[in-house]
């Protein structure tokens, strides 16, 4: 029979999931509404990379501001103070249409997005000891958020096509007059409507965060002890060597593309799918963004239910390995059919998912899980979520209609890579703690005879 503080922590969690759809909402907001967009402000694919660039500097200065700032503060007033921050800023972010004003608020979404995500981990990681589960948990907020933005963006958005889907009908008809599709305008969208119905999206959690600070002010028990600042713990004995930050390093480097290329394929999907050379309707377009992130939700979910008897390690070998072969199809048949599209898409969905939250889970096994960790691989997150699109973006347009595609095979390749390096440095590191601490042994051993 579960204990009121376990029920506790498993509601918080599950509140936690429903927070984390406010990364998931900003990591593929920008995709299908990007063409909208440009209505607005009249500008080209190109220049709107920048957007991603304001938004990826954002997230890398939120992302730094955790780990050093407010150290004092409840982490619950943090994260609710930060979801409702990121909330408000979605809703409003192309209510004025200047160019500028959207470079601002895409800074600002990516300020609060590096807030929000580094708290909610801080606040799982109090909650429990074996975090492997919650971690994948709540990291499939995310994705829910990122599957559900495309769908409730749709009905929003302008869309050319005919008549002939009964439950996303377009929104600009075709003119059956002349047999041209009429041309989109600022006038036939309602992209703003679609900013603010996501920004809503994420405001409960926020509230329910509030409540829960203002609960732990009365009681005890729902102000957990830091788990990582357990002074038994035989691994904060340890002093750190030349490995451990070697780790550390390898560490943000893992992290730097595992948000940065899913943003970076979702960004440009849509785009691609539409003026490149297979020309795929822009509602197809739609349903393929949501399979992508169908299949990213469906990998968290099953990797979550996987991690007990798998085991964090085995999660990330076989889905770096499936990823691999995915890039492999992307490069070879994507581009010229439209199967193999779906096929590559699903697929990268597919997995792309665990290596969040189970890397964070598997790293334990050879660091101590510390806030600014966790601030370090959000860091790393920025980084990639920053330059990653932004590369892709002046890719797209000066080598067509490949050039992104390339990309992120790469940071595929790149990902496994740097797996194989940190397992390496990792299993380095426990013979060294071994020595270590075997070495004190044998000093006590001695100086007690």
């Amino acid at each position: 029979m579960m204990t009121d503080d376990k029920i506790s922590r498993i509601i918080q969690t599950i509140w936690l999931f429903w927070g984390f759809m406010m990364p998931g909402v900003g990591d593929a907001i920008l995709g299908p509404t990007l063409l909208d967009l440009q209505l607005l402000v009249k500008e080209s694919v190109e220049t709107f990379s920048f957007l991603i660039l304001s938004t990826g500097i954002g997230a890398i200065i939120g992302s730094l501001l955790t780990g050093f700032i407010f150290t004092t503060i409840n982490n619950r007033l943090k994260l609710a103070l930060s979801i409702l921050f990121g909330s408000i800023v979605n809703s409003v972010t192309p209510a004025v249409p200047a160019y500028t004003y959207f470079c601002v608020m895409f800074f600002l979404q990516g300020l609060a997005r590096g807030f929000v995500a580094c708290y909610l981990l801080e606040v799982c990681n109090d909650l429990w000891k074996q975090k492997g589960i919650p971690f994948q948990f709540i990291f499939s907020g995310a994705t829910t958020g990122s599957i559900l933005t495309p769908l409730i963006s749709r009905p929003f958005l302008c869309v050319l096509e005919r008549p002939d889907n009964p439950f996303f009908p377009p929104t600009r008809a075709t003119n059956e007059t002349h047999g041209n599709a009429t041309t989109c305008t600022a006038a036939d969208t309602n992209v703003q409507q679609a900013y603010i119905v996501l920004g809503a999206l994420t405001l409960p959690s926020g509230i329910a965060f509030i409540y829960y600070w203002l609960q732990s002010r009365k009681s005890v028990t729902l102000d957990h002890m830091s788990l990582y600042e357990n002074p038994d713990d035989m691994k904060n004995q340890v002093v750190k060597h030349k490995l451990h930050y070697l780790f550390l390093t390898l560490l943000f480097f893992f992290y730097f593309p595992i948000v940065g290329n899913t943003m970076l394929y979702n960004t440009y999907l849509t785009v691609y799918g539409v003026e490149g050379p297979l020309h795929i309707p822009k509602t197809s377009m739609i349903y393929m963004t949501s399979l992508f992130w169908g299949g990213l939700l469906v990998s968290r979910v099953g990797n979550t239910l996987l991690t007990r008897c798998c085991g964090n390690f085995y999660i990330i070998l076989v889905n770096c390995t499936c990823l691999l072969v995915s890039g492999v199809l992307l490069l070879g048949l994507a581009g010229r059919y439209e199967a193999a599209l779906w096929v590559a898409t699903l697929a990268l969905g597919l997995f792309s998912g665990p290596y969040q939250g189970a890397c964070l889970a598997w790293s334990e096994n050879f660091i101590r899980l510390e806030p600014k960790i966790i601030s370090l691989t959000f860091l790393g997150v920025g980084f990639g979520a920053m330059v990653l699109p932004f590369a892709g973006g002046l890719l797209y347009n000066n080598v067509p209609p490949m050039g992104h595609m390339y990309l992120v095979f790469s940071m595929i390749a790149f990902l496994c890579l740097m797996f194989f390096l940190l397992n390496y440095v990792g299993h380095r590191i426990k013979m060294s703690t071994s020595r270590i601490l075997q070495s004190d042994v044998t000093l006590q051993e001695r100086e007690t005879e």
